[in-house]
């Protein structure tokens, strides 16, 4: 089964951002810092958490090479304290992550869904 839809708040370069895949194949045509290669990071992160047996958090921190490899980095830059996070749906599965821009390690992030996100594993390009 391949991912159906991404969802994310206050992460990178997005705001707030819903969207539905298709199962086929899909295009991201946008101009240039839209995001569109942090969508690919996101889906790519977590297609590979079963094979690189990694905790969701830290491989968004190996994709991503946030600065200090703090996780907080990835939390969209405002003033004061605010939460990221990114859901990541492959039909009923969820993978979700949650974090402050205040977390440094990885394994200070609220990871949800990993266990039957990883009971069919997914093969990413």
């Amino acid at each position: 089964m391949s991912l159906s839809h991404i969802c994310v708040e206050h992460f990178t370069a997005f705001d707030t951002l819903n969207v539905d895949l298709s199962p086929g194949v899909n295009v991201l045509v946008g101009a240039n810092a839209t995001g569109k290669t942090h969508l690919m990071k996101i889906a790519y992160a977590a297609c590979d958490i079963n094979k690189a047996r990694l905790d969701f958090a830290e491989k968004l921190v190996r994709v991503f090479l946030p600065s200090g490899r703090a996780l907080g980095r990835l939390v969209k830059r405002q003033r004061g304290s605010s939460q990221g996070t990114a859901e990541i749906f492959r039909g009923q599965r969820k993978l979700r992550v949650s974090f402050t821009n205040h977390t440094k390690a990885p394994e200070a992030a609220t990871v949800r869904g990993v266990k039957p996100w990883g009971i069919r594993p997914i093969e990413c390009v």
